[in-house]
């Protein structure tokens, strides 16, 4: 018997979709689909050899004529689109090719803040599922438009398999990071910028810092439009010598291994925290601000802080620490055979109402 197929769009391979959508057809796979993914927008380095890229300019109607083309005889019981870009294609493309049922996921707050969004889908959307990446995003979603019930949670997922092949060791992760070998490294991963809060950590770390190890240190491994003003503010602060901006490192989670702790400083903006997975699969310690996305991925067993006063404190007890206690939770929750197993009791509910 043909197993049936699922197409996967999604706006671009910016990261960290294209690992996203790797796990999602892992997960598809698993659920017994051959899987097609498509990005609308070229690639932004080397190419997925798996994926095929439209690279086409314009609006969405341009876009879903070269998905038809592209797709030719193929038909669809199952089509994933990330993001409301891929979702106005799809919709498109589904008045000429056949698609199946279509599942949208909602990667970040505030798809159906907009009125006109929320009249489109009523008018052309309306057998169209939606999920969120987390339990808040999906209840936001059914906030913004009550007729979309019942949102899934579709949550973010990681390949453990090939995080554990790629993982460096700690020393050669450090050393191709160019960090100090014997220190205690407190690492702040992801884009600088004012959803992440970089200058929370700063100013909590500074605040604990006279508490902390000896050879504590602070790293930002990331790029972003604060970097300036954190820069500033390293300048100004008493920490000289003892934080590092590692810039945008491609790859990011092989260098794991590197750091003792992981600090998750995001905003109430933050609709979930991939960052957390990679550190939960390389069992970092990890102490996060206590808000709802971020709060749905490490559970009720996080660490969390309030304010800047909080952080400080939590930081010392948290440099203390063994290994991580979360990648059993992980294993649980957000592995692709995890993602699997959702998408099976979703289209099964699905087909049963």
């Amino acid at each position: 018997m043909t197993e049936p197929r699922a197409l996967q769009l999604c706006p671009n391979d910016h990261p960290p979709f294209l690992e996203l959508c790797r796990v999602h057809a892992k997960a598809l796979t698993i659920a017994g689909f051959q899987v097609d993914t498509v990005f609308l927008a070229p690639p932004r380095g080397l190419p997925d050899i798996d994926a095929h890229y439209l690279d086409v300019a314009g609006g969405s109607l341009r876009m879903a004529l070269a998905l038809t083309r592209h797709l030719a005889d193929r038909r669809y019981a199952l089509t994933v689109a990330h993001r409301y870009r891929a979702l106005r294609v799809a919709v498109a493309a589904r008045r000429t090719h056949r698609l199946g049922r279509i599942i949208c996921i909602a990667h970040e707050y505030g798809l159906f803040e907009r009125f006109r969004r929320r009249l489109w889908q009523r008018m052309l959307a309306r057998d169209v599922m939606f999920a969120g990446v987390s339990a808040p995003v999906a209840a936001q979603m059914l906030e913004q438009q009550p007729s979309l019930a019942p949102v899934a949670v579709l949550p973010n997922a990681i390949d453990l398999d090939a995080f554990d092949a790629a993982l460096l060791a700690r020393a050669e992760a450090r050393r191709q990071l160019n960090l100090p070998s014997d220190a205690c490294l407190v690492a702040v991963v992801g884009r600088l910028h004012a959803k992440k809060r970089p200058e929370l950590a700063l100013r909590g770390f500074e605040e604990a810092f006279a508490a902390l190890p000896p050879n504590a240190h602070l790293v930002f491994v990331g790029e972003g439009e604060e970097r300036a003003t954190l820069e500033r503010s390293i300048a100004h602060s008493t920490l000289e010598g003892c934080v590092t901006l590692t810039g945008a490192v491609p790859g990011v989670a092989r260098y794991f291994a590197a750091f003792d702790l992981l600090l998750a400083t995001s905003s109430e903006a933050e609709a979930f925290g991939m960052v957390l997975l990679e550190a939960m699969a390389a069992r970092l310690p990890i102490l996060c601000a206590d808000v709802p996305g971020p709060r749905s991925v490490l559970g009720h067993d996080g660490a969390y802080f309030a304010d800047v006063h909080d952080l400080a404190a939590k930081l010392i007890d948290a440099t203390t620490q063994g290994a991580g206690h979360q990648r059993d939770r992980l294993e649980e929750n957000f592995t692709a055979a995890g993602l699997a197993q959702r998408y099976r009791e979703l289209l099964d509910t699905r087909v049963r109402t």
